[in-house]
């Protein structure tokens, strides 16, 4: 009974407090907030072992035979020699930056100094792409076009890219790539400039089926250099192999102006006569305008045409009749 009378007096005397939740003294909070914003301190031994590490890094990123590369590897070469190109990207990845760093090794390999230098080198490159796979390994994709676009102009000759524009590289014309070139010279002779876009990828790819598709369908083989009338215009000149030209509109199928090409030589033109040609002119849809040399043009008209006219005549003598 003691002890509850003392405790009830107490509790009703004064606040009381539980332990655990009492707060701390001044002076011991002080000093927690003192210890708490002292800065860590790191040992000597702590610093070795990250230097350790850091420079072990280093030295495998950089230096280790783990990530140089052996050997780099060339795919998708048809006309272009394999071990060529190999060799090319191997000479640019020889030697070391500053005399230090390796070029070989994975982090440091100049990828886009080596895809702008193949394009530079191999104009038959229509695409690369160069990818490199951890921890050493190197391989150049490639694609191959079947001719080298060339623009002739008086001051120099520019290549044509597959956007039709014009960029300067001295391989193109380089006796070397000769047989796989085609020239097109520009007839009202306007000023070029590299970047200049000189014709679209629809014009680009008539040009290309005509230089293949010509002499399989016809035995008949071009030269190849070919003349624009403009930057601008559809038409497209060439000249045989036999001295007499062609006039050709790309706005045309190129398959249908083959085909009623063949059907002049069947019925109009033998050998002996083409022989004596001066030009064909296949500018006019249905229609085929040829010369002979010292004579006048003469025209040559399709079955469909013939039956189209024929059917006119036929309406307008109806007509009269009634």
């Amino acid at each position: 009974m003691w002890f509850f009378s003392k405790y009830n007096k107490r509790k009703k005397g004064e606040k009381q407090h539980t332990p655990f939740l009492r707060k701390a003294l001044p002076e011991k909070r002080r000093q927690r907030i003192e210890k708490k914003n002292q800065p860590t301190k790191i040992t000597n031994g702590v610093l070795l072992l990250w230097f350790v590490f850091a420079g072990t890094l280093f030295y495998l990123f950089f230096f280790s035979s783990f990530v140089l590369v052996e050997h780099p590897l060339v795919l998708g070469t048809e006309t272009l020699s394999q071990q060529d190109v190999e060799q090319f990207v191997e000479e640019r990845i020889m030697g070391k930056y500053w005399g230090i760093f390796p070029k070989r090794a994975y982090p440091v390999i100049p990828m886009a100094t080596i895809v702008r230098d193949v394009y530079e080198s191999f104009p038959l490159v229509s695409e690369a792409s160069l990818i490199r796979s951890f921890p050493n390994t190197l391989t150049l994709s490639l694609h191959e076009k079947k001719k080298i676009l060339l623009w002739a102009t008086p001051e120099t000759t520019y290549m044509i890219d597959e956007q039709g524009a014009l960029k300067i590289n001295a391989v193109a014309t380089t006796e070397a790539y000769q047989k796989f070139a085609l020239t097109i010279s520009d007839m009202s002779h306007t000023a070029v400039n590299e970047g200049s876009r000189v014709m679209d990828t629809d014009f680009m790819a008539f040009l290309l089926d005509l230089d293949q598709k010509f002499s399989q369908q016809l035995n008949i083989d071009l030269l190849p250099q070919y003349s624009v009338v403009s930057q601008f215009s559809d038409e497209l000149r060439v000249r045989t192999t036999d001295g007499w030209e062609v006039y050709f509109s790309t706005s045309f199928p190129l398959e249908k102006s083959l085909r009623t090409l063949r059907l002049l030589f069947d019925k109009e033109l033998s050998a002996s006569k083409r022989e004596k040609l001066e030009y064909i002119d296949m500018r006019v849809e249905n229609r085929i305008y040829y010369t002979f040399r010292d004579n006048l043009p003469e025209e040559y008209v399709t079955e469909k045409e013939q039956s189209t006219v024929k059917q006119t005549e036929k309406d307008k003598k109806e007509k009269k009749k009634k």
